[in-house]
């Protein structure tokens, strides 16, 4: 054998058909069908979902009904408080005994309040500034009327 003689090594290539490879059907149905839908990012479908607007306002209509579900709790609960209250004070009242206690009581508190707040200058100031103060807490005011003292000395 020389170089510019063909080697023969009885390799033969393999031919190509003209007809396409047939696949069988069993493969193809037992592929998922993806939805048009989830062939992007789930994450961001899920994002978009949540972006539309009925969606909003759907959310917003659940919590507006959970704030009336929960204010009508506290609305029926502290009717219920309410009313055990006054009955209890109905039944302390029909007591004799415990009647002329509570006016005798409240006679002299009535009487210490004007006294103390009413009397003088000095306890409408202290007045004042306790009403303040008070004024201050249900409205949310962040600094107090009055600057309590750092040491504790009052």
């Amino acid at each position: 054998m020389t170089i510019d003689e063909p080697q023969n090594l009885d390799l033969e290539a393999p031919q190509l058909s003209e007809t396409p490879p047939v696949q069988s059907t069993t493969q193809l149905s037992s592929q998922p069908e993806v939805s048009p839908l989830l062939e992007e990012n789930p994450v961001t479908e899920l994002v978009e979902v949540f972006k539309r607007d009925s969606v909003k306002q759907e959310l917003q209509k659940l919590l507006q009904q959970k704030k009336a579900l929960r204010i009508t709790a506290i609305l029926v609960i502290s009717l219920v408080v309410l009313s055990i209250i006054g009955l209890a004070a109905s039944i302390i009242n029909h007591i004799p005994v415990f009647n002329a206690i509570a006016e005798v009581v409240g006679a002299f508190y009535c009487l210490k309040f004007i006294y103390e707040y009413l009397l003088f200058a000095e306890g409408r100031q202290i007045l004042k500034e306790k009403l303040a103060e008070l004024v201050a807490k249900v409205a949310g005011d962040p600094t107090p009327a009055t600057q309590p003292d750092p040491e504790g000395l009052s």
